[in-house]
């Protein structure tokens, strides 16, 4: 930790907690898509989602990310895509601008990645943008393998097994 990072804990957050008004506003286009999704049954699975954030001593927001995982269960007698195979996909990973190049990041991700296994994941999974360096770096950085580029992302991914 460098003298410019706040002290912070990071707290996790799933589907059925209820969140801060400050995580709200975090995630809010995320959680918007998540809920819409799940709320006219679009998802032909049950799908959740697990918000890692890093906070400060007054409980605002320094960084987060957020993922969502399953198929918890199938939905209309449908049979999950992968067997019983669960999957992690990482949508976001953000960090204040002023307190990036940190570790803060790596910090949030490695949580995350340790949240997923313990909900029985197999593997993780992410686009990064293949003109944002510190994006690839941090992905590599946390063991993930940049397995594909399309449309100018990297498909990215970890085993959690």
């Amino acid at each position: 930790m460098t003298k410019n990072m706040p002290i912070h804990k990071l707290r996790v957050f799933r589907t059925a907690d209820v969140l801060s008004p400050e995580v709200e506003a975090f995630f809010s286009a995320e959680l918007a898509e998540f809920r819409e999704l799940a709320s006219t049954r679009k998802l032909r699975y049950e799908w959740g989602f697990a918000i890692v954030c890093a906070v400060d001593a007054q409980e605002q927001v320094l960084g987060g990310a957020y993922f969502e995982y399953g198929p918890r269960k199938q939905l209309n007698n449908t049979p999950p895509p992968l067997a019983d195979e669960n999957v992690a996909i990482l949508e976001h990973i953000l960090v204040l601008p002023e307190l990036r190049k940190q570790g803060l990041g790596g910090e949030i991700l490695n949580k995350a990645l340790n949240v997923a296994q313990r909900l029985s994941c197999q593997h993780m999974r992410c686009n990064a943008q293949w003109d944002d360096p510190a994006e690839i770096g941090l992905y590599k950085k946390c063991g993930f393998a940049l397995t594909d580029i399309e449309d100018g992302s990297f498909f990215a991914v970890k085993p959690l097994c």
